[in-house]
């Protein structure tokens, strides 16, 4: 498939979920965002939940946990699954320089690798897992927590969880299979040294936006894992297993799609300062060999050779400056920075309680 035919309806795939939404996806979030409002303050107030009455202890007014999640991290979900194609498509139209040059002519169908249905067959297998076990844990809550007020509340919860659970599964199928498919793509790909950012390496920079856009979202979904100390229930020992595996598959969704690319860019620099190197050496024996004979253009074009050698030494093996790598951390931290501040907040308690008495 030529670069100029890569649009995102080839990176839906079989996903029979996007092809019936007809929405934008800022419009998919704000329609998202209406019924979670709806549900929690509308449908609440309807059936006298929205604030403690009669048997209602956990009411939804007080629910802040929920409302974070209804009214931030499921539209955000919501708008990457409609927007994550749009970037991919751009990201496979980028890198398609790199294929179709004087050095390398590899045809490629981008679109092949995502018309896999795993990740929409799995996207449905763990929703309905999803809303079995929320069923189980809503049923034991009847009458007491606001969303299992009765069996409409229950349903649509279970609903918006399945939907949110979909939507994740397909996002992580895609984002998987185009690191697969890019690190084929690379494969075949000739990469110039990095030195500077330029329109030679813009191909891999709109690779390294994408990765962070992947990163970006899975820390606004961790936000469920941060904010639970602070706004939920106690977590449960499974809680931090939930959390080691997000500190695991957030840097590791970000480095995936840039490995292959890694590598190419290691080998080009390794094999530029091979070169450089064997010519500065055969230079610099020629110049010793002349001793007093040597000129002053030979001399120069051996310090010319070590200049830039140093200057090949200091090329980049990753498509991303160091900063970028203080950034990804700072993301994949972001959403425990609340669960931090109020763990400072009570140790400064107790530390006040212990020299007051």
């Amino acid at each position: 498939m030529h670069k100029k035919t890569i649009q995102p309806v080839h990176i839906f795939g079989s996903d029979p979920f996007i092809r019936i939404l007809h929405f934008k996806p800022l419009s998919l979030a704000m329609l998202t965002l209406a019924v979670g409002v709806l549900y929690q303050f509308g449908l609440s107030g309807i059936y006298g939940s929205l604030y403690p009455a009669g048997g209602v202890i956990h009411s939804a007014s007080a629910d802040y946990f929920n409302m974070v999640n209804f009214i931030f991290i499921i539209p955000s979900v919501a708008y990457y699954y409609l927007l994550q194609p749009l970037r991919i498509a751009n990201v496979y139209r980028s890198v398609s320089i790199h294929l179709y040059n004087k050095t390398s002519s590899v045809e490629i169908d981008f679109s092949k690798w995502h018309q896999n249905p795993l990740p929409w067959v799995s996207g449905l297998l763990l929703a309905a897992i999803t809303v079995w076990l929320g069923i189980a844990d809503n049923l034991n809550k009847i009458g007491i927590y606001w969303y299992a007020t009765n069996g409409l509340t229950i349903a649509i919860l279970q609903v918006l969880r399945a939907y949110t659970m979909y939507l994740l599964v397909v996002i992580v199928g895609r984002h998987l299979i185009t690191a697969y498919a890019l690190n084929k793509i690379m494969a075949h790909a000739d990469l110039p040294l990095i030195l500077t950012p330029s329109r030679r390496n813009q191909a891999l920079q709109v690779i390294t936006g994408y990765a962070f856009s992947f990163a970006t979202i899975g820390a606004i979904v961790g936000l469920n894992l941060g904010l639970q100390p602070v706004l939920s229930n106690p977590p449960l020992p499974e809680y931090y297993l939930f959390i080691a595996l997000y500190l695991l598959l957030v840097p590791l969704g970000f480095f995936l799609p840039l490995w292959q690319t890694h590598k190419k860019l290691r080998t080009t620099k390794r094999n530029v300062l091979k070169r450089l190197r064997d010519k500065m050496q055969r230079e610099y024996e020629v110049l010793i060999a002349q001793k007093e004979e040597a000129t002053e253009q030979q001399m120069s074009h051996v310090k010319t050779l070590y200049d830039t050698i140093k200057i090949v030494e200091e090329s980049a093996e990753w498509p991303f400056q160091i900063n970028a790598l203080f950034r990804l951390v700072s993301t994949v931290i972001f959403p425990f920075l609340f669960a931090i501040l109020d763990w400072l907040f009570t140790l400064m308690d107790i530390g006040s309680g212990i020299f007051s008495s």
